[in-house]
This record gives structure tokens, C-alpha cells and sequence, in this order.
């Protein structure tokens, strides 16, 4: 066994006696990729960790380092939604180890080909196909822009047997009044679409638009899509800034 990856064993006893659930973990992979975890622990040559509640694993030779933190405890924070795999509040590096679990050919948006070389610095969404209830569905994902966080999910269905006398809305909504309750209506002055709300009991909302040949259902973190927006403006300030730096002189 290589001295580093000695280390890394001792690291990963001492943390997994110490820590618990209550630290926030980080490895790094030899990739350049970087994990956030729990619970690490080393088995077979194979680090294992819990990331979102799932367990998963990367060969001793593909690690770089663990690094434990000791001082800092999970926050107790608002769930938030959840929709199939994904909880709001993921990291994109906790949602490509999900996608990479489950088989789900994340895409970046705008992009063909898979993104095998995408940069996390300038990617805020994500999308891949599916089949719901019966119809094709695209799921994009939508992160803040500076911290990288899933604050909100889209999911669309669309077939030329969709409209708003459909059963496909009906069943839809029937579900998810029985999970989250009594929902309110929003009404269309035009008549063109059929919107109804829900809101969760941890700080997000669903929202159903039901159209001809479209249904789109938004999950939304209302906490994050409040920091997301400040990401935003402050993305939009300093840009303004250069622009009025760069452009001044020729005006």
C-alpha cells in the first residue's frame, strides 16, 4: 500500500469515529473533480461516502485526497422540494454523481453532444429526456449562478393528446394535491393556458401550466431562487460596470 494511500485510510477511520453525519466532507478526485459527502469510509481499496443519501464509491487510485472538516456542522436548513432524484439544494458535483448512479444522460443546455467537458463555472443548467406518465418529458435543471445550487426543476411533457380536458392534467394535479394539499388557481385572461399553484411545506412551490399539446410543471425553491436572483443582480452590476469602463470613451 502507497504512503498516500495509507493516509487517506487513516483519515478516513479517524473522521468516520469523530464525525458522523455532522460533517462536511470533501473528496478529491485525481480528475479534477470534487465530491462533498458524508460519512466516509474505506472498504476493498474503494472509498465509500453518502452523498444526498446515496452511497456512493471511487477507487483508492483515483483519489487524490479526503479532506474532513472538523469544526463545521451541517446547517439545518429547509429541504426544500424533491422530484425523482434530485433535492433542491444540490450542488451540480452532488447532481453529476446522481446522474452517473442512475444512468441519466445530462446534457447542457443549448448542446447535441453529451458534456463530457463542461465547466462548472459557467454552467447553470442541465437537461435530459424522459418518459412520465406515459408521455415523453424534458427535465431541465436550473442552479443558482455563483453558487452553484439547484434551486429549481422544469419539467416538461408534451404530446398532440394533451390539452386542458385532457385526463393527463387531472391525474397530474390529483397527485399532487394529495402530497401537498389544496392548490390555488391562477387565472389566464387570454384562455390560453390553465395554471394552477401549490405550495410545499418546505419553502417551495409547484407549479402546473397546462397548454395545447404541453404541460410544464416547475419546482421552485423559493430561499434559493431568493439567492439566486441576488447572484444574479450582482452578476449584472459588475458586467454593467465593465461595460461602462470598457464603452465610456465612445460616447
Amino acid at each position: 500500500m502507497s504512503r498516500l494511500n495509507f493516509l487517506i485510510m487513516i483519515q478516513v477511520l479517524l473522521f468516520s469515529m469523530i464525525c458522523g453525519d455532522v460533517c462536511a466532507d470533501t473528496i478529491f478526485l485525481k480528475s479534477g473533480r470534487i465530491i462533498k459527502c458524508s460519512k466516509i469510509n474505506k472498504e476493498n481499496d474503494v472509498i465509500k461516502c453518502f452523498v444526498n443519501g446515496y452511497e456512493v464509491g471511487f477507487p483508492v487510485s483515483d483519489v487524490d485526497k479526503v479532506v474532513i472538516d472538523h469544526n463545521s456542522k451541517r446547517k439545518s436548513i429547509e429541504k426544500g422540494f424533491k422530484f425523482d432524484h434530485w433535492q433542491s439544494g444540490m450542488s451540480i458535483e452532488e447532481v453529476m454523481v446522481s446522474a452517473e448512479r442512475n444512468d441519466i444522460p445530462l446534457h447542457r443546455h443549448g448542446l447535441i453532444s453529451s458534456n463530457k467537458n463542461y465547466n462548472p463555472k459557467t454552467c447553470t443548467e442541465f437537461l435530459y429526456k424522459d418518459h412520465i406518465m406515459g408521455q415523453n418529458a424534458r427535465v431541465t435543471l436550473y442552479f443558482t449562478p455563483t453558487s452553484k445550487l439547484l434551486e429549481k426543476i422544469k419539467i416538461s411533457l408534451y404530446s398532440s393528446e394533451i390539452n386542458q380536458k385532457s385526463s393527463y392534467p387531472k391525474e397530474i394535479a390529483s397527485m399532487l394535491s394529495e402530497k401537498y394539499g389544496k392548490p390555488s388557481r391562477i387565472i389566464d385572461l387570454n384562455f390560453i393556458h390553465d395554471s394552477t399553484i401549490w405550495k410545499g411545506s418546505n419553502n417551495f412551490t409547484v407549479l402546473m401550466v397546462t397548454g395545447i399539446g404541453l404541460i410544464d410543471i416547475t419546482y421552485s425553491d423559493i430561499r434559493l431562487q431568493l439567492t439566486g436572483q441576488k447572484e444574479r443582480n450582482a452578476i449584472e452590476a459588475k458586467n454593467s460596470e465593465q461595460y461602462h469602463l470598457k464603452d465610456d470613451s465612445k460616447f
